[in-house]
C-alpha cells in the first residue's frame, strides 16, 4: 500500500464515529492528549509570565519566601567599601549594646563632648533641663566654683583648667567698658568629670546696673541690693563646690572680697550639704553643717617687681589675720613653691597662688630656669587644685544630677533664709540711722 493511500484511510477513521478496530482508537487518544497537553503548558507559561508582570517580576507562592532572604547577603555585599576599615567583632558588639540602651543613658553618652551650659540666668532662673543633659547620673561629682570682681580674670583661669581654654567659657572683654561678661552661672564639664561653675562679678555696679534694665531691686537700695546679691552668690558656691576659688586682680588681696566671703560663711550656718537627702541615708544621725570647702585665693595680673616673695609673706600674714577666728578652709591644698622652686616654703602652706600679668612671663628664659612662663603655672595650678580630696562614704556616691536638684534647693533655701532677713533687715537699720 502506498504512503499516500494510509494517511487517507488514517484520515476517514478519525472522521467516522463508526469505525471500530484495535488500531484506530489508540492512535485518536495519543493523538487528542498530545494536541491539549501542549495547550495546557502553552496556558500555564501564558499566565505565569502575565502573573511575573504584575507582581513587578516577583514569583508569587507560599514557597518562594525561602528565596528572598537568599537573597540578602547580595545586597551586603554591595554595601562593602573597600576604603574603610571594617570594625573588629567586638567594637561592633559594643555599638549594637549602646544603640539598645535607654535614653537616660544615650544621653550620658553625649556628655562626652561638653560645652559651656547656662545654669542660672541673669534672672536666678534656673535652667534644669539644659543642665540636666550635661551631667551624668553616674556615682560621684567634684565641683570647682569661683568668684571675684568684675574684670580680675576668672573666666580666663577657670578657661584654663579646660582642654581647650580658647573653646569654654567667654573670656572676650565687653561692648561697654562698665558691663560684664558672665551673667548667672555657667557650667562647664571636663573630660575628667569636673563641674566648674563661672559666676558674674561680686559688688559690682555693672550688675546692678543690667537689673534695672530688666527687672528691677525688690524696693532695696542699690548698695544694699548689690552687698545682698554678692552674699547670695558667695552662699551659694560655699555650699554646693569642693573648691571655691577667690579671685583679685594685683599683688595684694581684696579685703571687700575677703569680708564678704566671712560675711556669707556664717550667714550659711545651717545650710544642709544635701537638703533633698535624709541624713540617714548619708550615715549622720542629723544634718552635718560644719563640712566646708577648701577656698583658695589668687592674686592675678601681678606686675614683674610685684611677683616675689615678699609681695607672697605679705599676703599669707594678711590671711592669717583677717580668717584665723574664721572656719573657712584656707590651708592644705595648694603648695605654691612645687610650681615655682624659688619661692621658699610655707610651714602651714596656706591656698595662695601668684598669677602674673597675661602679658608677662609668657616664655621661659634662657638665664633663669625658675622663671615659669603663664601656661606652666596655670597647668601647675590646675593640678593642684583637681588633686583635691573627694568627699567620702556616701557623701561623695551623690551623682551629678542629684548634686544639681540639691544645688536648686539650695539657693531656694539661700532665698528664703531667715539669717538673711535679719541681716537685711539690720542694714536698713545701719543705714537709716
Amino acid at each position: 500500500m502506498m504512503p499516500s493511500e494510509e494517511r487517507e484511510r488514517h484520515t476517514l477513521v478519525g472522521s467516522h464515529s463508526q469505525a471500530t478496530g484495535s488500531e484506530a482508537q489508540p492512535k485518536r487518544q495519543l493523538f487528542d492528549f498530545g494536541a491539549v497537553n501542549e495547550k495546557r503548558t502553552r496556558d500555564r507559561r501564558r499566565k505565569k509570565d502575565t502573573g511575573a508582570k504584575r507582581d513587578g517580576g516577583r514569583e508569587v507562592g507560599r514557597d518562594l519566601g525561602p528565596r528572598a532572604i537568599l537573597q540578602a547577603p547580595v545586597i551586603l555585599e554591595r554595601r562593602e567599601r573597600p576604603d574603610g576599615p571594617k570594625l573588629p567583632a567586638q567594637q561592633d558588639r559594643g555599638i549594637a549594646r549602646r544603640l539598645n540602651t535607654d535614653a537616660e543613658l544615650s544621653t550620658q553618652d553625649d556628655v562626652k563632648e561638653s560645652t559651656v551650659v547656662k545654669m542660672m540666668n541673669e534672672s536666678e532662673e534656673f535652667r534644669t533641663e539644659a543642665t540636666l543633659r550635661a551631667l551624668a547620673d553616674y556615682p560621684g561629682h567634684f565641683v570647682v566654683g569661683i568668684i571675684g570682681k568684675q574684670g580680675v580674670g576668672k573666666s580666663t583661669i577657670l578657661s584654663s583648667f579646660a582642654e581647650q581654654p580658647d573653646k569654654t567659657f567667654n573670656t572676650q572683654k565687653p561692648a561697654k567698658i562698665f558691663d560684664h561678661q558672665t551673667t548667672g552661672i555657667d557650667m562647664y564639664v571636663t573630660s575628667e568629670r569636673i563641674i566648674l561653675l563661672d559666676t558674674q562679678p561680686v559688688l559690682s555696679w555693672s550688675v546692678i546696673e543690667q537689673t534695672l534694665r530688666h527687672g528691677s531691686t525688690d524696693g532695696l537700695s542699690s548698695d544694699i541690693w548689690r552687698d545682698l546679691k554678692t552674699l547670695h552668690s558667695i552662699m551659694f558656691m560655699l555650699s554646693v563646690s569642693d573648691v571655691v576659688l577667690v579671685v583679685s586682680e594685683g599683688a595684694e588681696a581684696d579685703l571687700d572680697t575677703i569680708r564678704c566671703l566671712k560675711r556669707a560663711d556664717m550667714l550659711k550656718h545651717g545650710l544642709p550639704e544635701f537638703p533633698l537627702i535624709s541624713p540617714e541615708k548619708l550615715g549622720f544621725s542629723r544634718p552635718d553643717i560644719h563640712l566646708q570647702p577648701q577656698v583658695v585665693f589668687v592674686n592675678n595680673k601681678c606686675q614683674d617687681l610685684q611677683f616675689s616673695q615678699l609681695t607672697y609673706d605679705r599676703n599669707i600674714q594678711l590671711l592669717q589675720s583677717m580668717l584665723s577666728d574664721s572656719r573657712i578652709e584656707w590651708q592644705g591644698l595648694i603648695s605654691f613653691a612645687s610650681a615655682l622652686p624659688r619661692f621658699k616654703r610655707s610651714p602651714n602652706r596656706p591656698n595662695l597662688f601668684l598669677l602674673p600679668y597675661t602679658s608677662n612671663l609668657t616664655s621661659k628664659d634662657e638665664e633663669d630656669e625658675d622663671l615659669e612662663s603663664l601656661d606652666d603655672l596655670l597647668r601647675q595650678f590646675r593640678n593642684q587644685v583637681f588633686a583635691a580630696p573627694r568627699k567620702s562614704g556616701k557623701r561623695g556616691q551623690i551623682s551629678e544630677r542629684d548634686w544639681f536638684r540639691n544645688a536648686v534647693k539650695t539657693y531656694d533655701l539661700i532665698l528664703r533664709s531667715d539669717l538673711i532677713s535679719e541681716y537685711l533687715r539690720t542694714l536698713r537699720r545701719i543705714k537709716n540711722g
